[in-house]
C-alpha cells in the first residue's frame, strides 16, 4: 500500500513539474520592457534603461530581463 501511494505521489510532483509556465512568464516581461519606441517620446519624457544592455528599454523602473540589473532613470532630451 505504501509503494502505491509513494508512486501516485511520484507522478504527481513530475505531472506537476512539467506543468509549469515560468518559460512564458519571462519571454512576455522580456517583450513587454523592449517595445518602447524611444524616438517616439516627447523631450522630457522619462524612461528606463539598462546600462549594458541598451535594447532593453521600459516605462516604468524595472529589472533588466537579459541580465536582471536595476534599470536606470533617462530623461528625453
Amino acid at each position: 500500500m505504501r509503494k502505491i501511494i509513494l508512486i501516485l505521489a511520484v507522478a504527481a510532483t513530475f505531472i506537476t513539474a512539467c506543468n509549469n509556465n515560468t518559460v512564458t512568464n519571462e519571454t512576455t516581461k522580456s517583450t513587454e520592457t523592449m517595445s518602447v519606441d524611444t524616438t517616439k517620446m516627447k523631450t522630457g519624457d522619462v524612461y528606463y534603461q539598462c546600462e549594458m544592455h541598451p535594447e532593453v528599454v521600459s516605462v516604468k523602473a524595472d529589472s533588466c530581463a537579459k541580465c536582471g540589473m536595476d534599470l536606470e532613470k533617462v530623461i528625453k532630451k
